[in-house]
């Protein structure tokens, strides 16, 4: 517990391990339209936003690396599923990001009134809020690590 944070992130992270400047600011732009709904209390567009920005953080992320389990597809022809499995296996989020990245991708999905109506959860921004900086903390060390 004395490892975690006890308040919010900023609403406008600094992504400096990014260098495309278009891309870091395209994710950034999602982040902040999160936050910007997550304070006006619309969930849903929090929620999605959040889910936008961790689809692009883990594009952008297996993009970066040589990867030994490929997708038959293009990467950018995959699912958020898709590439958070893909990550996992070729190591680029750990089993901790892998479970928040998946309630992100759940809460994000209950937009569909389908869905929200068969699994009676409702949408929690805070969740794919929290799965994007855990990501983005991850990515941090390992652009940063050797």
């Amino acid at each position: 517990m004395m490892r975690c944070h006890d308040e919010l992130p900023p609403p406008e992270p600094e992504l400096p391990f990014i260098a495309d400047i278009d891309v870091r600011f395209g994710i950034e732009d999602r982040i902040r339209a999160a936050w910007t709904d997550f304070n006006a209390r619309e969930w849903m567009g929090a929620t999605v936003f959040a889910g936008a920005a961790l689809e692009a953080l883990l594009l952008w992320a297996l993009k970066q690396v040589t990867l030994t389990n490929a997708s038959k597809r293009p990467l950018d022809q995959l699912h958020l599923a898709d590439l958070i499995s893909l990550a996992t296996s070729n190591g680029v989020i750990d089993a901790a990001t892998e479970q928040q990245a998946s309630l992100a991708k759940d809460a994000r999905n209950l937009v569909h009134p389908g869905r929200a109506l068969r699994s009676g959860e409702a949408c929690t921004a805070l969740a794919a809020l929290a799965a994007v900086y855990r990501l983005i903390d991850q990515l941090r060390k390992l652009v940063v690590s050797p």
